[in-house]
C-alpha cells in the first residue's frame, strides 16, 4: 500500500510531516542528539511531491527502508525551497 503525501516539509533538514496544524510550527526531527532548528513548512501544492522512483511510493524496497527517500515514499522537490530529495 502506497504511504500518504505529506503536508509540510522541515525548511532545514526536509523531515516529511503529516499534520498541517503543525505547519510554520518548530520542527520536531533530532539531528546528531540536537532539535533540529527548522520550521515546518506547508507543502500541500500538486508539485511539491514527486512519488519516488525507486519504492514507488511504498517506503519500502522489499524488506529494508527505501535508501533514496528514507521511508515516505516521497520527494520533496518545491523549486526554490532549498531542502530538496532525501530525508
Amino acid at each position: 500500500m502506497k504511504r500518504p503525501k505529506p503536508s509540510t516539509s522541515c525548511t532545514k533538514c526536509g523531515a516529511p510531516g503529516y499534520n498541517i496544524a503543525l505547519a510554520n510550527g518548530k520542527c520536531g526531527r533530532l539531528v546528531n542528539r540536537k532539535r533540529c532548528r527548522g520550521t515546518n513548512q506547508s507543502a500541500i501544492g500538486d508539485k511539491d511531491w514527486a512519488e519516488c522512483p525507486s519504492c514507488e511510493g511504498l517506503g519500502y524496497t522489499g524488506t529494508p527502508q527505501c535508501s533514496q527517500c528514507g521511508g515516505p515514499g516521497w520527494l520533496f522537490v518545491r523549486v526554490g525551497s532549498g531542502v530538496q530529495g532525501r530525508v
